[in-house]
């Protein structure tokens, strides 16, 4: 590059207000001319009722509303207000043993949900179901238990080949490090649990899929009675077809499971992307490789941070993208901090908002509160730059050197007058980088709210949204007043699912 040029990075962070719902992907344009030198924003603020969201949009996400409105609303809220309701209330977390008794009169006990723990001893054999994450299938396996510790049952399915001394090896190293570091940082398992039982139990099993290393399940904690296929104890699985036990991968796995164990028993409906984030920071805070997948989203930045795909095989740039993200976190605001996260059972960016609400976090430069999505922005600075030395520090980070280059991912301009189209999920970022020998004016023009579906509603301006998080409970709620009414009466409403 020519010393008389200059390099203007321009980075687009959607966090555009809710319009109808949240948004799914955001248009924008620039218009750039060699009249000025000011970055300006000219973003229209009002949202076309008239306009046909029937025409599909590229990417359709899954949205993040916080919960359910517990007030009741007039459909004439302004997006803001929209926004602010769903910020503003709790979707409580699903209580199965409550549910069951509610729905199906399945009423049990705390004696009956715990049985006391026989005495395992190396050679003891015992059923377990195990479940295919490529078919969602249920099947069961015979395992004996072929080592022990104080704190981990490791079972091993009949039939399948091991290495004695790796096995060894692994459920030591799981028992004297893995399992310490994890609990010091992220907190403690149910223990004794369901079983009343202390030990972990972890089973070396196939069956799982093809595209599954390990997994926790939730049904694992709750009596048979009302999950048919719990082995009711405090356990996680790892694949006996894919991996091998004298592979250090095992271990990343383990450090992996282990923290969605200790995750489900204070916070059971935390968001998967913030709950698979810190499953990879235990990899990286036990000190194993995260595995490539910052490498993949730093190739593809332009995916939504607070989505998790349903298609398993489209996961690993969003592990990359958490992964990053909860590091991020750990390394700009520290520790305390960062476990304070992790404790709160508010859900994604709203436990980070509270969390750094609580501990007065202002920023240095404005003298402003700190909210998560400042926090997302000088993140996805941080990502390209890597620079810990500018500013205050956080725009790189400081204490990881194995940050992936995100400068490939950049759209090189030369400046000059034109007009670029383009558009950027929710969460996502997408890089310009404009090499320019003299001040350059660059207007960026972007629609301030986005739809959350591809339709529009049938009439009016609003849905009536259910709200959506992991393991929780979300309804539908509205009164009516019949009691001025006689004769039948007739409900007409469409539905989007």
């Amino acid at each position: 590059m020519d010393r008389s040029e200059k390099a203007i990075l321009i980075v687009f962070l959607v966090l555009i207000v809710l319009g109808l719902c949240l948004a799914v992907t955001c248009g924008l344009s620039l218009r750039f001319t060699d009249m000025g030198k000011e970055i300006i924003s000219d973003v229209q603020s009002t949202l076309d009722s008239t306009m046909d969201w029937a025409e599909p949009t590229e990417v359709i996400s899954t949205p993040v509303p916080r919960s359910t409105p517990t007030t009741s609303h007039t459909f004439s809220d302004t997006p803001e207000q929209t926004l602010a309701a769903l910020q503003g209330t709790t979707i409580p977390e699903a209580d199965w043993i409550q549910l069951s008794e509610q729905f199906y009169g399945i009423t049990l006990s705390s004696e009956q949900m715990i049985h006391p723990a026989p005495q395992y001893h190396n050679g003891d054999e015992l059923q377990f179901w195990v479940m295919d994450g490529d078919t969602n299938e249920n099947q069961q396996v015979t395992a004996t238990l072929r080592y022990q510790t104080d704190h981990v049952y490791f079972w091993v399915e009949n039939g399948v080949q091991y290495d004695k001394l790796a096995l060894k090896k692994a459920v030591e190293t799981f028992s004297n490090k893995i399992y310490e570091t994890d609990r010091e940082f992220f907190g403690s398992e149910r223990n004794p649990g369901i079983d009343d039982d202390p030990h972990v139990y972890i089973l070396f099993s196939t069956g799982i899929g093809d595209n599954v290393a390990g997994y926790t399940s939730f049904s694992d904690s709750y009596p048979q009675q009302i999950q048919q296929y719990s082995n009711q104890h405090e356990m996680f699985y790892l694949n006996a077809e894919n991996q091998d036990l004298a592979d250090t991968y095992v271990m990343d796995v383990m450090a992996h499971e282990f923290q969605h164990l200790i995750h489900e028993d204070h916070d059971g409906n935390e968001q998967l992307w913030l709950n698979e984030g810190f499953s990879e920071l235990a990899v990286y805070l036990n000190g194993y490789n995260p595995g490539g997948f910052d490498e993949l989203f730093a190739m593809d930045p332009d995916i939504n941070l607070t989505e998790w795909p349903n298609d398993d095989s489209a996961t690993s740039a969003h592990y990359g993208s958490s992964f990053l993200f909860t590091l991020y976190l750990l390394d700009r605001f520290g520790e305390d901090t960062t476990k304070a996260v992790v404790a709160n059972t508010d859900n994604g960016m709203q436990s980070i908002d509270e969390v750094l609400a609580q501990n007065n976090a202002v920023d240095p430069q404005t003298g402003k509160q700190i909210t998560a999505d400042d926090v997302f922005q000088d993140w996805a600075v941080a990502n390209y730059l890597d620079n810990p030395s500018l500013a205050d520090g956080r725009y790189g980070y400081a204490n990881y050197s194995s940050v992936p280059d995100f400068t490939s991912a950049a759209e090189s301009e030369i400046c000059g007058s034109g007009t670029i189209d383009g558009d950027v999920n929710q969460y996502g970022t997408d890089y310009y980088a404009f090499t320019c020998s003299q001040p350059y004016e660059i207007v960026i023009n972007g629609a301030p709210t986005a739809p959350v579906l591809s339709e529009y509603p049938q009439e009016g301006s609003h849905y009536v949204w259910s709200n959506m998080d992991d393991m929780s409970i979300t309804q539908m709620t509205k009164t009516f007043d019949f009691t001025d009414l006689s004769g039948n009466i007739d409900f007409i409403y469409h539905t989007w699912f």
